[in-house]
Formats: C-alpha cells, structure tokens, sequence
C-alpha cells in the first residue's frame, strides 16, 4: 500500500496508547500531517478499511480538524439524524467497510464501549451501501488519479539519486522542507554537510522522479536565491538541462534541511 503512494508531507506516525480511553482493550493512534496534500487522508481511509478487512478484529475511527471529514462526502446520502453534533462515537470502520451505530440502537450519545459492542454486533449496526459506495468512489477519485502524478527530469547527486530510488516516498517530506524552510534552514544548504556533490555527495546524476502535481508546483514555482556559492548551485549554468538542474538543486537542499533537522523524518 504505501510503497507505490506518494505522501504529500509525510507518513502516518503510529503509537500505542499508554493511557487507554478502555482499559478492556487495546488502543493505537495515529496521525498524519498532509498540508495541502487532501489525497492522504483518504489514501489513509482506503488503508484503514483494507487492514479492517484483513484482520476482523480491528475497529477504526477517523477523524480531521473538521471532524468526521468521511461524512461530509457522503452528506446528501446520510441519515437524516446523522450530523456533527450527533455523530460522536458513531462512524468506524470495521470489515472494510463504514458502519454506523443507528439512532434507534442508542439515542444518547454512545460511551466509546457501547459504540464498540454495537459495532461487534453486525445485527445491530447500519451498514449503509450507498454510504461505502460513495466512500468507494471518492477514494478512487483521489487516491487512484493518474492525473495527479507528474514525472520530472532532476541533476542531483548520486548520493540523493540513490535515495530517490531506494526511498522514493520521501520526496514528500524533502519536498516540504524546502518549501515550509525557516531562514535559518538556510544554513544547512550552505553548509551541505551531507549532500556536497564535491564531497561525499558524489557526482551530478540526471534522473526521473515521481511526484504529486501539487508538489512539482512547490518545487518549480516558489522563488529560490540559492547561496552564493558552488556547493549549492551545482555549476548550473553549464548544465545542458537547466530545468532538471534548477529542480534538482531545490530538492537537494530539501534532503539538506531534512537530514540536518533536529528530529529528522526519516
């Protein structure tokens, strides 16, 4: 599942609950952060409901700073009952699909160990088809779109070139961080303590790489004043390529700042 998806920012960090909202079961979290990227989260929903099916055992919620954001799609099929305020402890995913604790089953708002007893219980769950169906389609839509990856020409080193082959998933982390940079960031860039191609960064490579629409337009289109100096400029201006050259130079100082970061993503 997640070798082949390209994460906007980065990926989905995972954690056991020290402290359960139910002591008589197991809790993990997770959470990712995905920007401007909106096909993560429901590339993560598609990975919820596969894991949900494979393993019966499992119980997902989802949720965003919207709340329920799987809702929302879904919002002109729901029932009529179901809204923001009602839907706390409500919506999971069990058995890949999307079920809902029904109004008639539980008029107050579920304790989260009613909602999980009643979503063990397939007899007393609403399983709605046009609900998954919906969610079905959305996920196709957005996880699944072709048009939404974009193939480019980049000079890097060789030592980035071998990452982006083994770690391809990283592009979008790299990619962030260049493009969120604090000024200070600057020094890592200068400095190139990593990926110096005079150095141990080896020598200028052109290679192809993957990546979302969205995160070609941060690499091509934000402004960068490189710093004066040949480490980071990587002699661009004999590069028969210079697109490939500029691209690459900005994704560099994206691993640059990554690796020189005090909690490195990777």
């Amino acid at each position: 599942f997640t070798t082949e998806y390209f994460s906007h920012d980065e990926g989905i960090h995972w954690e056991i609950m020290d402290k359960p909202p139910n002591p008589f079961n197991a809790f993990m979290s997770g959470k990712v952060r995905f920007g401007d990227g909106m096909e993560d989260e429901w590339f993560v929903v598609r990975l919820l409901k596969a894991l949900t099916k494979q393993n019966s055992s499992l119980i997902c919620s989802i949720f965003d700073t919207d709340g329920d954001f799987i809702l929302i799609e879904a919002a002109d099929i729901l029932p009529e009952w179901l809204e923001p305020d009602t839907s706390k402890n409500r919506v999971f995913i069990h058995g890949g699909i999307v079920k809902i604790v029904p109004f008639e089953k539980c008029k107050a708002e579920p304790s989260l160990n009613e909602a999980l007893k009643f979503i063990r219980s397939a007899a007393e769950v609403e399983s709605s088809c046009p609900v998954n169906e919906k969610i079905n389609e959305v996920i196709k839509a957005k996880v699944f779109d072709e048009q939404n990856i974009h193939r480019a020409r980049v000079r890097v080193p060789l030592k980035v070139a071998k990452i982006l082959i083994l770690k391809k998933q990283l592009v979008g982390p790299a990619i962030s961080s260049f493009y969120n940079r604090e000024p200070e960031a600057m020094k890592a860039c200068t400095l190139m303590n990593h990926f110096n191609p005079w150095k141990s960064g080896g020598p200028m490579v052109l290679t192809t790489i993957s990546m979302t629409r969205i995160q070609f337009a941060q690499l091509a289109c934000q402004e960068f004043i490189a710093p004066s100096n040949d480490i980071v400029n990587f002699d661009m201006k004999s590069c028969e390529n210079p697109v490939a050259a500029e691209l690459g130079m900005k994704l560099t100082c994206g691993f640059e700042i990554l690796m020189s970061s005090s909690e490195p993503k990777f």
